[in-house]
């Protein structure tokens, strides 16, 4: 590898609306950090609403990149990301804590746990459309809905708004990779450890991804999106703006649809979900049904008591306290930190097997500022993004 330079560039949030182009300094790398000299980065609708409101101003900007490693903290990370290697990752940018973390630089400061290895059929273009997507994907399926835990009597539907997003199509492909996953340990455990442990490995791991994972997606996006939620593994897809869209999803799923993701969060996105999930009557033995955002729902859609309601906010997989301006604002929360590192782990396998795949992905060429700045304005540009991920190349790695 060549001499790193003695500074590295990004850009900062300075005001709403507005990224600077900065010199940075080289940082010294901490215990299980890497420095990333960046290929690409993705751009996602955070990155646009934080950019907007200009929050929090002088932090380093993006989530999402991928490149090659030039630089490891000394004796700290493992072996899966040694300097030359190709990866991907999420950046915990916007941070005032942080100043050297963001993606949006020519090397990005990360951490190594985050990481994700890029295989030799991927392109860094492709790469680069995973980390948020994915992570999103197990904090809502695993970490909140902990739908590892659902007894096999409960319905096994979950309805997807908005399937056709980065979040969506993610989402929709984590429940066949795990899917797959589990059928191939299921049965090596049969046919290896039934006579003698299956008893005992059923009852020690009996809320673990080691039971039977087979829950049906079903999407909900325009109709010019159908084929690609359908490939990405959606049982079923439904237009949103039909009248009979909530119908239709209810006759599907007997009247006993139980979770639903909203990846959308809207006014209208949320009430076609309450819709659509179960009602609860007094005889019935199954918990309330779930409804999961992904961002802040306005709380006037709260608008039935059988439906328990959550949002994820997907950066407090860092286990640090946030403050991105209400609602955004967390403490600490380590127990995060702890699935997503152990998610991530799961993933770079499912991901090395193919299992899970990348996004559709859209080039916005220009140098890095310009490159951002225009696709930041489509992001804002209602139906200007839809079933892909813009991504902005910034090197060669």
């Amino acid at each position: 590898m060549p001499p790193l330079p003695p500074k590295r560039h990004g850009l900062l949030v300075s005001k709403p609306g507005e990224l600077q182009p900065s010199p940075l300094a080289m940082p010294q790398l901490s215990p299980g950090q890497v420095l990333v000299k960046t290929s690409c980065v993705a751009l996602n609708p955070s990155d646009a609403k934080m950019v907007a409101a200009g929050l929090p101003r002088g932090s380093l900007a993006g989530l999402d990149f991928s490149g090659t490693v030039v630089a490891v903290a000394p004796g700290e990370v493992s072996g899966s990301t040694p300097v030359g290697a190709r990866v991907c990752g999420l950046a915990c940018g916007y941070s005032e804590e942080e100043g050297a973390a963001g993606a949006f630089a020519d090397y990005v400061v990360a951490e190594a746990e985050f990481l994700l290895r890029v295989p030799d059929s991927m392109s860094l273009e492709q790469a680069a459309t995973l980390p948020v997507g994915v992570l999103t994907a197990g904090m809502v399926l695993f970490n909140t809905l902990r739908l590892r835990e659902k007894k096999p009597e409960e319905d096994r539907h979950v309805l997807v708004y908005g399937g056709s997003t980065a979040s969506g199509i993610f989402i929709i492909q984590v429940f066949e990779a795990v899917r797959q996953a589990c059928s191939v340990f299921l049965s090596f455990s049969f046919l290896f450890l039934f006579l003698f442990f299956w008893t005992k490995l059923k009852k020690k791991h009996a809320k673990t991804s080691f039971t039977s994972f087979n829950f049906k997606p079903i999407a909900i996006c325009s109709p010019h999106n159908f084929d690609k939620v359908r490939a990405a593994g959606a049982v079923a897809v439904h237009d949103y703006r039909s009248e009979d869209c909530v119908v239709a999803v209810r006759a599907s799923t007997g009247g006993r649809l139980g979770t639903a993701v909203d990846c959308i969060t809207s006014a209208d996105s949320m009430r076609l979900c309450y819709e659509a999930l179960r009602n609860l009557g007094a005889d019935d033995q199954l918990n309330h049904a779930r409804y999961v955002s992904l961002d802040s729902f306005p709380i006037s859609g709260h608008s039935r008591r059988a439906v328990r309601p959550a949002w994820v906010f997907a950066m407090t997989a860092f286990g640090r306290a946030l403050d991105w301006g209400a609602p955004y604002k967390t403490a600490a929360r380590r127990g995060d930190r702890d699935f997503a590192v152990a998610w991530m782990r799961e993933v770079d396998g499912l991901v090395g097997r193919g299992s899970i795949r990348p996004l559709q992905v859209r080039v916005v060429d220009g140098p890095l500022e310009t490159a951002v700045a225009d696709g930041l304005d489509l992001l804002r540009r209602p139906g200007a993004v839809s079933g892909e991920k813009l991504v902005c190349r910034i090197g060669r790695a």
